[in-house]
């Protein structure tokens, strides 16, 4: 069974209850939509491995490393060391993908994320009445926002005008 540090983002197979990098309690049932810290790298790889991952619909984020100091050049490249986080329920298919571009070796993958791990899809549970009447009221709010601002600038315009003569 895999447990999981929402502290380090990182999945382990271990009986600890406490994880072995920052000693935080780990979690025996994480989520889905838990980030998992998959690999760390900079530069160019760092764009290539993103690159990969995002081709493959897998959603990735990336976060400096800790303890890193993050050096920018003039054309904004980073040549710091940083994570790339996936979900954890897409972390076997971004495993295999990075195999699969040489990012990672076979044997660096260790783990496997059980199959029954799934992100929770929020759009599913509402049903077709519900997500109208949130649409619609999203319209809604959307038009009284707009009016709110029009009507504050002609009021600060007016205002302007009585101000100075104009």
């Amino acid at each position: 069974m895999i447990k999981y540090c929402s502290r380090c983002k990182k999945i382990f197979d271990t009986e600890n209850d406490k994880c072995q990098k920052c000693g935080k309690n780990l979690i025996e049932k994480p989520a889905g939509e838990s980030p998992v810290c998959i690999i760390t790298t900079g530069g160019f790889e760092l764009e290539r491995i993103k690159s990969a991952l995002e081709s493959e619909g897998i959603p990735c984020v990336i976060k400096e490393a800790e303890g890193n100091v993050n050096m920018k050049i003039l054309n904004e490249g980073d040549l710091g060391e940083n994570n790339i986080i996936v979900p954890l329920a897409a972390y076997n298919h971004a495993c295999d993908v990075l195999i699969g571009i040489g990012a990672m070796k076979p044997e660096d993958n260790t783990l496997t994320v059980p199959e029954d791990i799934k992100i929770d899809d929020l759009d599913q549970d509402m049903s077709p009445r519900k997500r109208f009447w949130v649409r619609l009221a999203s319209i809604v709010l959307f038009i009284i926002i707009v009016w709110i601002v029009i009507t504050a600038t002609d009021a600060g315009i007016a205002l302007f005008k009585n101000l100075f003569g104009a």
